[in-house]
């Protein structure tokens, strides 16, 4: 059975864009590995991080590809303050790589980045992290070199172990096993006070109960 694998990446504007995704695709499943994209071949009912938190729970790893969504070709970077200065050339790519990239990590699942030449290095696109930055040219080329086929096995690798590690499930306990300190602890403090005001209320009635039959005897 395949493993599947969570990839992080925009929609694809050009042809160049979409056949290199595509790439990486095949790629993949040429591995023995099944590529996972939110909107591209898995969709959910659901809200965009809930789907994407389902997904990546599904996914023994994950891999970003960041290429250009937004080109600047003239612009301001800290406007109005002592450190302005002028950008020209700027490429950025989808803010989904950085949110998608951060779940992935926290999830700890191994990270692969791609990144296209000339991105606009920031946030977790940038080396100096627990993973290794790739910078590509979108080329079908980009995958068939030496460094990208040695990193990518051991990103593999360490995929595998990930989806090797036991799920440790919570064992369910009745509330007939459990002491009365465990029950009060287990409660919320809007329940732990509702549960007071019951019992004060019950002791009222009692207490009133037995006033009345005192006074009838």
């Amino acid at each position: 059975m395949s493993q599947p694998i969570f990839i992080s990446v925009g929609k694809t504007f050009n042809m160049q864009q979409e056949a290199f995704v595509s790439a990486v695709e095949t790629y993949l499943r040429g591995q023995g590995l099944e590529p996972r994209t939110i909107g591209r071949n898995y969709f959910r009912n659901d809200q965009p991080l809930k789907t994407v938190t389902e997904c990546m729970n599904e996914c023994a790893g994950a891999i970003v590809i960041a290429f250009e969504r937004i080109h600047i070709d003239r612009g301001t970077e800290k406007r109005s303050s002592p450190d302005e200065s002028e950008v020209s050339g700027m490429n950025l790519p989808t803010v989904w790589n950085q949110i998608e990239a951060a779940l992935a990590y926290a999830a700890h699942r191994p990270l692969l980045v791609l990144v296209e030449n000339g991105l606009k290095l920031e946030g977790l696109l940038q080396t100096g992290y627990d993973w290794w930055v790739q910078h590509v040219t979108l080329d079908q080329s980009s995958l068939l070199s030496p460094e990208f086929a040695q990193v990518f096995s051991d990103w593999k690798t360490r995929c595998a172990q990930t989806s090797r590690v036991p799920v440790v499930s919570t064992p369910v306990v009745s509330a007939a096993e459990l002491s009365i300190k465990d029950l009060l602890g287990s409660l919320k403090v809007a329940q732990l006070w509702g549960l007071l005001a019951a019992l004060f209320g019950v002791m009222a009635a009692v207490a009133a109960t037995a006033f009345k039959l005192g006074q009838s005897r």
